[in-house]
């Protein structure tokens, strides 16, 4: 049951809304209490205005994904607020499968919105999150059949995901991933770093 006291928007619901949400999508169906193009910003709700924002399999449908991500940030209260996230992981049938499916998301896709970012490339936004959970799925939540879970599967891609990903995705291919982000303000003073280990293309 939805905490009465937090507001929620459920960004993207479709006819799939949380209930106790905001329901908030492009087209007008049972369940959306807000119409708007959510690919115009910015969306017509204040900073900080909500305590949880949901994403159910909506972020892979947008083609520009950080002016996406950083108003589902905006309207995040910082610290204390929460935006779940689930989608197709890019080896899963679903995300392949779907023709409106523009944006691939693997376990590692929001690293590069954080200020733990150890690849020097978290400069392609000033929004910044703390990653409170990041997991690989084989099955729906509350599916009664996920034998990648009974076998020990699951646990070893999300135990090591760099190999899962590298090696073994298309292989043991996946359905989705889910995140929990946790909206900070942006740190002025902060010194990005520099790397200086990529070359051009040679012949070797």
């Amino acid at each position: 049951m939805q905490n009465t006291n937090k507001k929620i928007a459920d960004i993207g619901c479709g006819i799939n809304k949380v209930p106790g949400s905001v329901g908030i999508d492009s087209f007008d169906s049972p369940g959306v209490d807000v119409v708007c193009d959510l690919q115009k910003f910015p969306w017509p709700f204040n900073d900080n205005e909500f305590d949880e924002v949901i994403a159910n399999h909506f972020l892979e449908h947008c083609f520009d994904i950080i002016p996406v991500i950083s108003e589902m940030h905006r309207i995040t209260k910082k610290y204390t607020g929460k935006i779940r996230i689930r989608s197709p992981h890019y080896s899963s049938w679903n995300f392949y499968g779907d023709l409106t499916h523009k944006t691939p998301f693997s376990l590692r896709s929001f690293d590069h919105f954080t200020y733990e970012d150890s690849t020097g490339y978290n400069y392609y936004s000033p929004v910044k999150f703390k990653i409170e959970f990041k997991k690989i799925l084989f099955a729906p939540p509350g599916s009664k059949l996920n034998f990648w879970k009974f076998f020990g599967i699951q646990f070893l891609a999300n135990r090591f995901p760099k190999i899962y990903e590298r090696i073994f995705a298309f292989i043991l291919p996946c359905t989705e991933v889910q995140f929990i982000l946790l909206p900070i303000d942006s740190d002025l003073n902060y010194k990005f770093k520099t790397k200086a280990t990529i070359k051009p293309a040679q012949k070797d």
